[in-house]
């Protein structure tokens, strides 16, 4: 066929084999039918799949757990790949030096080195498909990574709320003023957040040509935006530093005082309910704490990595430190989202 030849027409549709059984007519009644014998415990999960993401903090939540997943994951796969056709490339060596010197034995073990490295290769393709997967789990963390930077563009919002409850706080009747460090410590948080999703947010639509921002200037603004982040994980890490001591000792002041009423006049029963109740509410406050602390600690190095223009660790390692406050995050969404179901 020459280019002046018309093309043969496509046909309607794809011929089946004749060998093929022919595709089964799925029916509307069978859809409902599979629909209802699908197992209670598939309804309980999705219901509480749905409350996990009916929220914007839940939503987010999700997207940040999959987000530092997909990039760890694919590094790992890229990785593997990599190792992979290294040690192919061993194999080759390995195979041509085994070949006597000379001009025979020197073709020779290049014809089998070839075919050694590129028989496997057709017949299976394992480091093309790893890699492959591997560049889709990225574009995928990276489309994540900006949806959830889209949703923060709303985050200034809740700052002034912030900013807002804390000036009304001073004004109530009942405000008894923090001490001179807490305070310190929870205005300049507030200041720090507001520095950090101001220059992401202008850095953002700089991105995206909404704003005339040069991408030298987006860079600058990122790294300062990211280092205004870390400020905030600091002073929240002392925070809850702060917090553990003060509860410490106050815990060390309820059990004398119920120690002391319980010697006096309370009833033995309910003493030791109200012991029990203690202590369920503190087990609870604890594990909110450590939940807390275990995922600052892991944005702790994150804010510092980002801080830079060039980064200091590697995407494996963000991906795995990423992961871990998805996970908490996740896991109690995923607690509470079960007592509602």
């Amino acid at each position: 066929m020459t280019d002046a030849d018309p093309a043969p027409p496509l046909p309607s549709q794809i011929p089946s084999s004749p060998s093929s059984p022919p595709r089964p007519i799925i029916h509307p009644k069978s859809v409902a039918a599979a629909i209802s014998s699908l197992p209670g415990n598939t309804d309980a999960f999705l219901q509480r799949l749905q409350k996990c993401i009916s929220t914007p903090a839940g939503t987010d939540a999700i997207l940040l757990l999959v987000c530092y997943a997909s990039k760890l994951l694919s590094q790992v796969l890229a990785s593997a790949s990599i190792q992979t056709l290294h040690a192919r490339a061993r194999q080759v060596v390995a195979l041509a030096l085994s070949f006597p010197p000379g001009k025979e034995g020197s073709m020779a073990g290049a014809n089998a080195g070839v075919s050694v490295l590129l028989a496997p290769a057709s017949a299976s393709g394992l480091p093309a498909k790893l890699m492959g997967l591997s560049l889709r789990l990225k574009a995928l963390s990276g489309m994540l990574s900006d949806v959830r930077a889209f949703g923060r563009l709303w985050g200034l919002l809740g700052m002034y709320f912030w900013a807002k409850k804390l000036v009304l706080a001073k004004r109530s009747a009942d405000y008894k003023p923090p001490k001179t460090m807490d305070s310190l410590v929870g205005h300049a948080s507030l200041a720090s957040c507001i520095a950090f999703q101001a220059m992401e947010n202008v850095a953002y639509l700089g991105a995206k040509n909404v704003l005339p921002v040069s991408p030298q200037r987006q860079a600058s603004l990122y790294c300062w935006s990211s280092r205004f982040w870390a400020l905030y994980v600091g002073l929240d890490l002392g925070r809850l530093m702060r917090e553990l001591l003060d509860r410490r000792a106050t815990r060390q002041e309820r059990r004398v005082a119920r120690a002391k009423a319980a010697s006096e006049n309370m009833d033995p029963a309910a003493a030791a309910e109200a012991g029990r109740a203690m202590e369920e509410e503190e087990k609870e406050w604890l594990s909110q704490w450590k939940r807390t602390f275990l995922r600052q600690c892991a944005w702790a190095p994150i804010t510092v990595h980002y801080s830079k223009e060039k980064g200091l660790m590697s995407d494996a390692m963000v991906g795995l430190l990423g992961s871990v406050p998805g996970m908490l995050s996740v896991g109690a969404l995923w607690k509470e989202a079960g007592k509602a179901v």
